[in-house]
């Protein structure tokens, strides 16, 4: 999505004229194509927000936090840490498989969707950080 907003930025901006005439374009066809463009540009933010806010969700993550780790692909984040350091966690956490239910899919068809997420050395070293500092600050 984030890689989106600047494509959309140019397109409208071609499409206002202030990049150039659009409608005096050389190219048959040229005027609708960026017209479509466009549009699959604001449809495809509009699903990656959908998919951000059920993410965020599941995570049980304010949703403009969640998204900003995602701009930042995710670096040094674990998923429920913030929940774990305050011993906030409700339920057993299993990170080897993170479902999630879409709405109007999951109760139909049965299907979720499957949220990866990997350790790495520097996330696996900071969640134990938090947690061993979390159990003596507790």
């Amino acid at each position: 999505m984030f890689e989106d907003l600047p494509m959309l930025v140019i397109q409208f901006l071609i499409h206002s004229g202030i990049l150039g005439e659009c409608k005096n374009l050389k190219l048959p066809g040229a005027y609708g194509t960026v017209i479509r463009s466009l549009i699959m540009t604001i449809l495809n933010i509009v699903l990656s927000l959908i998919l951000l806010s059920w993410e965020a969700k599941r995570f049980k993550e304010p949703f403009a936090a969640y998204s900003l780790n995602c701009m930042r692909a995710k670096q040094g984040w674990v998923p429920f840490a913030e929940k774990l350091r305050n011993r906030e966690v409700d339920s057993n956490i299993n990170y080897n498989r993170f479902l999630s239910k879409l709405p109007w899919v999951t109760g139909v068809t049965g299907h979720y969707a499957k949220v990866d997420f990997d350790f790495s050395d520097f996330t696996l070293e900071a969640l134990t950080h938090d947690l061993v500092l979390g159990k003596a600050i507790g």
